[in-house]
């Protein structure tokens, strides 16, 4: 049933299978397709209030510098379908190399880079038309003052929505994975208390450093895409406000629950430690434990705990940074005031 659906879906854009659709990694919802033509495309199940394609198709305005899927089909459908990402996923490389983190956290300031320039692609559109119409005038010429103005307040109103946004998720994955971890017997003496009442009572969290908090909701090493030894692009795209620093920590969550380093503890502790020096000592503690515990409970969720490549002990050690994150918010409070 289901492939008789990719198939007829596939149908209008001219793609005819060569063999049966194949479901990419772990996922239940995402697949690889091979064409009679020899070309690969990946196709997955979209959530229909999901308007991440729409922001994938305004990124070809933007010129992002990294591999990024480029849908063929349209936003309000029930697939989102596009030519394959060739390469090789982080996840079943060397993740834990402090070369290859280097150039995750350099792709996520170019992500934030992109996010941020969103905005700006009305402009970059209209520019565009205006100059297919009339190459002679300049385009600039036509936009007034008035909609320059009335597209900044537009702006500033869709930022203030987006920080509630993020809060109010925040709120409710909190509760959420709290749930999930006590249903499962796991984390029952850590501080979920206190560390709900400290990120409801800063709302900090949620306000851009640099215009915007739009985020990939899942940038961790199974949604990154190596060519060789070089990072080359993202999949598994959802976009959606977060708190400050949340794609830095996902991966950093991610790579510290699924990692084979002896000395684990010790290396995720350094990276925050190095980022919580510079500023928003409080804020990097905060979101480090939310990812810790997002990424847990979705593992928990996902599959029986028993399949799950994350130890008890690396779960038990995952609640100690969690409580050490409470602990040091705390400690930063106490020393404001």
């Amino acid at each position: 049933m289901m492939i008789e659906s990719l198939r007829d879906f596939c149908l209008p854009y001219h793609i005819h299978f060569d063999q049966e659709p194949q479901l990419l990694g772990a996922s239940r919802q995402t697949w690889l397709i091979r064409d009679i033509e020899g070309r690969n495309w990946t196709i997955k199940v979209k959530d229909p209030q999901d308007h991440t394609p729409e922001l994938l198709k305004n990124f070809s305005v933007l010129h992002p510098p990294f591999a990024y899927p480029q849908p063929l089909s349209e936003a309000n459908a029930p697939y989102l379908l596009y030519p394959h990402l060739e390469g090789t996923l982080l996840a079943d490389g060397d993740f834990e190399n402090p070369d290859i983190i280097v150039q995750v956290m350099e792709i996520i300031g170019r992500v934030q880079a992109t996010m941020r320039s969103l905005v700006l692609v009305p402009f970059y559109q209209e520019t565009m038309r205006l100059k297919d119409k009339d190459p002679l005038e300049n385009p600039l010429e036509r936009m007034s003052f008035d909609r320059v103005q009335g597209t900044t307040e537009q702006q500033r109103a869709a930022r203030h929505r987006e920080m509630a946004e993020s809060y109010h998720w925040t709120e409710k994955t909190v509760q959420a994975c709290r749930e999930t971890l006590r249903s499962h017997g796991l984390w029952l003496d850590a501080p979920f208390e206190e560390y709900r009442d400290r990120v409801q009572n800063l709302f900090a969290l949620h306000i851009p450093v640099f215009g915007s908090n739009l985020c990939h909701t899942a940038l961790h090493p199974e949604h990154l895409v190596m060519n060789a030894e070089t990072l080359h692009g993202i999949v598994g795209w959802r976009i959606e406000p977060r708190p400050r620093f949340y794609m830095t920590y996902t991966y950093l969550a991610w790579s510290y629950l699924h990692s084979k380093r002896p000395d684990a503890g010790e290396f995720y502790r350094g990276y925050l430690t190095r980022n919580s020096s510079r500023a928003f000592h409080t804020e990097h503690h905060l979101v480090l434990a939310l990812c810790l515990l997002e990424q847990l409970a979705h593992r928990c969720g996902e599959q029986p705990p028993q399949a799950s490549p994350i130890t008890g002990q690396r779960i038990d050690d995952a609640m100690q940074l969690f409580t050490e994150c409470v602990a040091k918010a705390r400690k930063e409070e106490k020393a404001l005031f």
